[in-house]
């Protein structure tokens, strides 16, 4: 669903605001990285996140790991491979996985 032209403004004007970048430019917004192509993003879900947020992957997974200190349950780690097809990490937890 997009937005209104006028809440794209209000976003835009806080964009500018805070982080000095506008959600206009092709570019993440909190950190400036020209990693925002489709194909810079691991799943379907992150590239929506980007079109809330307008985040790059590595600010996402900086922003929405969870703190592991808090974590009791035992899992299996689950493996994502990064775009440049090396990094690795569970997007339960967010470790490297080697």
């Amino acid at each position: 669903m997009s937005k209104s032209p006028k809440m794209e403004k209000v976003l835009d004007d806080f964009a500018k605001n805070i982080f000095n970048r506008s959600r206009q430019d092709n570019c993440c917004i909190t950190c400036g990285s020209t990693k925002v192509n489709p194909n810079d993003f691991v799943d379907d879900l992150l590239r929506k996140e980007f079109g809330i947020s307008h985040m790059c992957q590595e600010c996402q997974n900086d922003t929405f790991k969870e703190d592991l200190s808090n974590m009791t349950d035992e899992h299996d780690c689950e493996s994502i491979i990064a775009p440049n097809g090396i990094d690795c990490y569970c997007r339960v937890c967010g470790n490297t996985l080697g």
